[in-house]
């Protein structure tokens, strides 16, 4: 399987990568701290690995 990039990814592309729900993700992604504003309809690239290093990669 290959790598997971880091990169930027909207929500629903999240929750399909790690195959869980909505509320799950909202959930997961509520206990970063530090994340930032989800601007744009997608993660920037430092989000998403403030996302990977909480979460762990998918």
């Amino acid at each position: 399987m290959s790598e997971v990039r880091i990169q930027p990814y909207s929500k629903k592309e999240l929750r399909a990568l790690y195959g869980v729900s909505r509320t799950t993700l909202r959930v997961w992604i509520s206990k970063i701290a530090d994340l930032g504003d989800y601007i744009g309809g997608r993660y920037t690239p430092n989000q998403i690995a403030k996302i990977f290093n909480h979460i762990g990669k998918p």
